[in-house]
């Protein structure tokens, strides 16, 4: 009786002992391959920023080299409205930001969309009237098109 408990007990230990081990090499060979699948999926999504990177500085690079967005008569040049206060002040743009504007009218804004600019990253969202509720009105402002 005391020799089947004994062997019992040990294989119990045993088979425990290969769970754990397969269990470790599972989840091993399961992390790397969602680690290669991941950097497949960045991979893509850097060569995608890398062809809008090349059309944009091909734009910026093949325009006449005016700063200003006098060629877009639908832009109220470097005018930016806090629709809080209503507010009109002076915002100067770099010339990529021209050109993502210039390339949001181009493409024509519905009725109910706006561009707005962050304050601080600079980055230019075209945005539905409804989704403004959502940011933070503090960082975030219109630019003015008319």
């Amino acid at each position: 009786m005391n020799d089947i408990f004994t062997i019992i007990l040990i294989t119990l230990l045993v088979l425990f002992i290969i769970y754990l081990i397969l269990r470790e090499l599972n989840t091993w060979y399961w992390k790397i391959n969602e680690r290669i699948a991941l950097q497949y999926k960045e991979i893509n999504n850097l060569r995608q920023i890398l062809v809008e990177l090349k059309k944009l500085s091909q734009y910026v690079h093949n325009s006449t080299h005016n700063d200003s967005l006098d060629d877009s008569p639908t832009f109220e040049k470097n005018k930016i409205k806090n629709d809080e206060n209503q507010k009109s002040d002076e915002f100067e743009f770099t010339n990529v930001e021209k050109e993502l504007i210039r390339q949001y009218v181009k493409s024509g804004l519905k009725k109910n969309e706006r561009l707005i600019i962050n304050k601080y990253t600079r980055q230019i969202k075209k945005i539905d009237n409804n989704e403004w509720a959502e940011f933070n009105k503090n960082d975030w402002i219109f630019i003015d098109i008319k």
